[in-house]
C-alpha cells in the first residue's frame, strides 16, 4: 500500500513539474464539437486572444491551434503582438516579432476536423518569444495576444483561427511567474509532493521487518 501511495505521489509531481511553464492557459479548441465553442474564426485575418497576468512574468513561448485545408494552405509568414487591454482597446505594443511554420516555429497536426460541413485538419503551433517581461500594474491586468497572417490576407487562404469559446484564440503562454494567489505556486506544490514522498519512504524503511 505505501509503495502505491509513494508512486502516486511520485506521478504527481512529474506532472506538476511538467506543466511548470504554463503561465496561462485560454485552453485547446474542442474538436468533439467545434462549434460550441472552438469555432474557428473565419472572416478576420487576425486571431486574439486575452490574457490576465497577476504578477511579474517573463513570457518565452506560446501555442496557438489552427483548422486549415491542407489543399488550399501553403504556408505563410505570421507577425505576433502583446498589448495591454486599454478598456476593451489595445493599448501601446509592449512587443512583437515575426515567425514562420518551420522546425523552429513547428506545426504538428493533431487530427481531422469537421467544420461547417468543410473538412479541415487541426494543428498545434509554437512559436517562440524573447524573454518579454511584463509586470503588470495594476494587479491583475489584462493584455491581449494578437497574431497575424501577413502573407496570407484576410480569408487566410485555408487557414483558420481555431478559438477556446467567445471567438477568443485558443492558446497558452509558457514562461515564469503570474503565481495566483489562490492556486498553490508549482514550486510550493513541488515543495509538499517532494516532502511527502520523502515521509512515505521514511515510514516503509523504519517499519521494515529486522533480519
Amino acid at each position: 500500500m505505501r509503495r502505491v501511495l509513494l508512486l502516486s505521489v511520485l506521478l504527481f509531481l512529474s506532472r506538476i513539474a511538467a506543466n511548470a511553464g504554463i503561465v496561462y492557459d485560454n485552453g485547446a479548441p474542442d474538436t468533439t464539437t467545434p462549434c460550441s465553442p472552438g469555432c474557428p474564426e473565419l472572416t478576420t485575418a487576425t486571431g486574439q486572444g486575452i490574457f490576465t497576468l497577476l504578477s511579474n512574468t517573463t513570457l518565452t513561448s506560446a501555442r496557438f491551434w489552427t483548422f486549415q485545408s491542407d489543399n488550399v494552405y501553403n504556408g505563410g509568414t505570421f507577425r505576433w503582438q502583446i498589448a495591454p487591454d486599454n478598456g476593451g482597446l489595445t493599448g501601446p505594443l509592449i512587443a512583437s516579432g515575426t515567425f514562420a511554420f518551420t522546425a523552429s516555429a513547428p506545426q504538428v497536426p493533431v487530427g481531422p476536423v469537421s467544420v461547417f460541413g468543410l473538412t479541415l485538419t487541426e494543428y498545434q503551433n509554437d512559436f517562440t518569444i524573447p524573454s518579454v517581461v511584463i509586470n503588470p500594474s495594476p494587479s491583475p491586468q489584462d493584455y491581449f495576444l494578437n497574431i497575424t497572417d501577413i502573407s496570407g490576407g484576410v480569408d487566410h487562404f485555408g487557414i483558420f483561427w481555431a478559438t477556446s469559446g467567445q471567438s477568443t484564440l485558443a492558446f497558452q503562454l509558457s514562461g515564469t511567474g503570474n503565481a495566483s494567489p489562490t492556486t498553490p505556486e508549482p514550486a510550493s506544490v513541488l515543495l509538499w509532493a517532494s516532502g511527502a514522498a520523502a515521509c512515505l519512504a521514511t515510514r516503509y524503511v523504519r517499519r521494515a521487518p529486522r533480519t
